[in-house]
């Protein structure tokens, strides 16, 4: 059975369709294209949304990384995880003497400092600290999604 368009069928109602330019299918028609180039400016927006907290996180992180590298902490390296396109994690891999010192506990302040600077309803950024190891498996972090990993040539004090 074919189905009509109810714009065929408002005879019944009292109304009667008129000679317009228009068919209730070019309606339709264009409807439909008005949905997805809504949709496909809604996913630029949040690619572009993206990309912009992604670029901000690693920077952050790395600016994070060359204020404690100019305390003198030994960061043996970094890594950066996507909670959310608006959530990121960085962690920190610190020298184990560093991160034994009484000193480091400035550094958690410091973080946290950091964060309540750049964080706000639309970009979070949050800081843990791990001391270096023999144990320490890249593989174990990157399977808690830290996809991303500082370069250790390009840390600037």
């Amino acid at each position: 059975m074919e189905t009509k368009c109810i714009c065929e069928e408002t005879s019944m109602f009292g109304w009667e369709k008129t000679n317009s330019t228009f068919s209730s299918e070019d309606v339709l028609n264009a409807y439909e294209k008005g949905v997805h180039k809504g949709k496909q400016l809604a996913i630029d927006d949040t690619k572009k949304f993206f990309t912009e907290n992604l670029i901000k996180a690693q920077t952050l992180s790395s600016d994070f990384l060359s204020y404690i590298a100019r305390l003198g902490i030994n960061c043996k390296t970094a890594y950066l995880s996507i909670e959310r396109i608006d959530k990121f994690k960085a962690l920190f891999i610190v020298e184990k003497e560093n991160y034994l010192q009484d000193e480091f506990k400035k550094i958690y302040c410091e973080a946290f400092g950091f964060r309540k600077m750049h964080n706000n309803n639309q970009f979070e950024l949050r800081f843990s600290f791990m001391a270096e190891s023999d144990d320490l498996n890249e593989e174990v972090i990157i399977s808690d999604g830290y996809i991303f990993k500082h370069n250790e040539q390009k840390i600037s004090l």
